[in-house]
């Protein structure tokens, strides 16, 4: 039948429910409050590379949220200091490997918390997800990862420097940048601007790298 479920499937079920209750007493542990954001909004961001699906209804626009950001900023600013959400999201970018339409999306904010505290918090997070559903190393991708173990905790430049033997800071300038590219052998995104090379080289040269060691 169409909607049986395999054990696979219901294991993968009962992973998942384990997985988000424990992010959750994780997150209450810390003092923070659990925000159901709205999911139609009249502006579902201001980012210019994400699309938003847009509802159709009778009255104002609405559109499905991309984010929690600007309802628990809202928050912030209204004097709480510790908010967090764990909901669905939408963005209107075709399915792939890495991306789905709707997604579950945990997001938290802290006032206060300098960035190596976030780092503290964001290691507790993904250790408390792990003991979820079992402990020892994790293996992506054929490789073994001990989550256990401290995380590595490098600059944006260091990682450039390292995993791309390029450091876009010694190139301010579209030209700069880009002969820097080309003579690495890194592709071109085809535009004159210097984020898209910035970040060409990062998904391509370091975001699959980082976590390896």
């Amino acid at each position: 039948p169409p909607l049986a479920l395999t054990l696979t499937h219901a294991i993968r079920l009962g992973q998942r429910a384990r997985v988000l209750s424990a992010l959750r007493a994780c997150f209450d542990a810390r003092g923070f409050i659990e925000i159901e954001a709205p999911v139609a909004v009249v502006s579902p961001g201001l980012e210019p590379h994400l699309d938003a699906f847009e509802l159709r209804t009778d009255g104002p626009r609405r559109f499905l949220h991309t984010s929690p950001e600007y309802a628990l900023k809202r928050l912030l600013g209204a004097g709480l200091t510790r908010v967090y959400s764990m909901g669905p999201c939408f963005r209107d970018e075709p399915p792939s490997r890495t991306h789905s339409p709707e997604f579950t999306m945990l997001e938290w904010y802290a006032a206060g918390l300098d960035l190596g505290g976030l780092m503290d918090q964001t290691e507790g997070v993904v250790r408390a997800a792990r003991a979820a559903v079992g402990r020892g190393p994790v293996v992506y991708r054929g490789l073994s990862t001990h989550i256990e173990a401290p995380f590595e905790r490098l600059t944006v430049r260091a990682a450039f420097q390292r995993y791309a033997g390029l450091d876009p800071w010694a190139h301010p300038t579209v030209p700069s940048l880009a002969a820097a590219c080309k003579a690495r052998g890194f592709r071109d995104p085809g535009t004159s601007d210097w984020d898209d090379l910035f970040f060409q080289v990062f998904l391509d040269a370091i975001e699959p790298k980082l976590g390896q060691e």
